[in-house]
């Protein structure tokens, strides 16, 4: 049973830890080289920043093209920043 344990820790312990050497700052950036046109704004206003109101009905539109082909997982983190873009936990 202990062999059973270590072998699956050895199996599962890369994947669990494995990070991107990439450093994410508070920026305008796309950090992957096939994802292009990315959009974010509030619905109601096509134009506009991704502001939207606390505790309110408004929405947030987010929208990018994908030049890779196939059918793929995406996923995404929404953190709420200061005025000036600095986070605000």
């Amino acid at each position: 049973m202990q062999k059973l344990i270590v072998i699956l820790l050895l199996f599962i312990s890369p994947q669990t830890f494995a990070q991107t050497d990439q450093t994410f700052t508070y920026d305008n950036r796309i950090y992957q080289p096939n994802i292009k046109t990315v959009l974010c704004y509030n619905t109601s206003r096509e134009q506009s920043l991704p502001v939207i109101q606390l505790n309110s009905s408004e929405t947030i539109t987010l929208s990018f093209d994908d030049l890779l082909a196939g059918t793929k997982n995406y996923w995404y983190t929404i953190e709420h920043c200061t005025s000036d873009w600095q986070p605000s936990r």
